[in-house]
Parts: structure tokens; sequence; C-alpha cells
């Protein structure tokens, strides 16, 4: 992942469709931690976000496996920390959610969000390397 004016910068490589996903189930999560009117911004902030990625690649479901626009990017207006936020809670829903059925689909949802939020760690510890050179 990619940082572009503080912002994440979406790519192919980072799992857009987990991180549609995500924005998506983050949006119940703030319902249950926070007022109602901080849970009604964050809806709205997560529903544009979740707009704008599947117009950026081109796909209409979460459940596809294959982006129509696999070179598509797209910058979040939200913040790493939120963007951070909202792949956590994900992955909390996730392990909660102990679903036998789809086992194997979890566990690599799970691996992609996991994986997203290494490309997060490691694209912020280089934007403070840089920034103190």
């Amino acid at each position: 992942m990619k940082i572009e004016r503080g912002r994440p910068h979406i790519d192919k490589d980072d799992h857009p469709t987990t991180i549609y996903r995500a924005l998506g189930q983050s949006m119940d999560a703030w319902d249950e931690e926070y007022t109602e009117d901080q849970a009604n911004w964050w809806s709205h902030i997560a529903q544009n976000e979740r707009e704008s990625l599947r117009d950026a690649f081109c796909f209409l479901y979460p459940n596809e496996k294959e982006i129509w626009k696999p070179e598509g990017e797209y910058t979040l207006l939200m913040s790493m920390d939120q963007l951070e936020y909202a792949l956590v809670s994900y992955a909390s829903y996730l392990l909660e959610k102990d679903d036998p059925l789809n086992a194997d689909e979890t566990k690599a949802l799970l691996a992609d969000t996991d994986e997203i939020l290494q490309s997060i760690d490691k694209a912020l510890n280089r934007k403070k390397i840089s920034s103190n050179s």
C-alpha cells in the first residue's frame, strides 16, 4: 500500500474487494460502539468510500473474485487510522462469526486482511523514515 497525501492509495494488490467488505462491516461496528451521531458520520464516510472503490475497480459485489478493471486504483479520502479501524473490526467480525461451512473462505479473507494491515504498517514506517531524513 502507498500513502498519497496522507491517505491510503489502493491498487489491485491491496485486495480492494476485502477493503470494500471491511468498510461495509465497519458501519455495524460503529453502530455498536459509538453514539448515533458518530455512527451516522462514519456510515456516510464508509458508504461513500465503498462506492468510490467499487467504481475505481469496476466490481459490482464484494463476493466477486475478479475485478473488472484490475489496473484500477483509488486514493481513499479517509485516514490510514480509519482504514485500519475498518480492517481490524472486519477481522474481529470474521473471527467471531465461526461459520464452519465457510472456514476456507474465512481463512482467506483473514489472510487478505492481515496482508493489507501489514502493508499499511510498512507504508507508515517508510513515511516515518523518509520524513526524518
